[in-house]
């Protein structure tokens, strides 16, 4: 598996939204990536993004992100933009990618057509038990999250 990974080029990525349905008017607010190549980190992307609508106060608490933080920020389709041309054609990895993706099919300004990896979906086959959140995967293989 490792000479495998080590072979592809792919962009692990996360968004911060308002809430979880962006066809109810949720919107992102943060999006975050890295580009691995031959294993290795070779860059990384990271804005924020004002939303037209309020940062709930729970979202707030959950994600640190204030409505300060987004003043000055770009619109959500401007940074998806920006990060799908930085993951140029390569894979998209997320954890729970069917939540990104709604996002980015609602926001990003033109259609995704790179392929995907889902690491939840992953987690689901290959780990024992029933919490399969990051936190909890991290812990348990006893990664750095940084």
């Amino acid at each position: 598996m490792r000479k495998l990974v080590e072979a592809l080029e792919f962009c692990v990525f996360d968004l911060e939204t308002t809430g979880l349905d962006p066809e109810a008017g949720a919107e992102p607010i943060e999006a975050g990536a890295v580009r691995v190549e031959t294993g290795r980190v070779t860059e990384t992307f990271q804005s924020f993004a004002c939303p037209r609508g309020e940062i709930p106060g729970e979202v707030q608490g959950l994600t640190g992100i204030s409505p300060a933080d987004v003043r000055d920020a770009p619109s959500p389709p401007a940074v998806l933009g920006e990060l799908l041309e930085f993951a140029g054609d390569s894979i998209l990895v997320a954890h729970n990618i069917d939540f990104d993706r709604s996002f980015l099919d609602v926001y990003a300004p033109r259609p995704v057509t790179n392929e995907e990896v889902d690491t939840l979906r992953m987690a689901r086959s290959l780990v024992g038990g029933t919490d399969h959140s990051l936190d909890h995967l991290v812990g348990r293989f006893g990664l750095d999250r940084t």
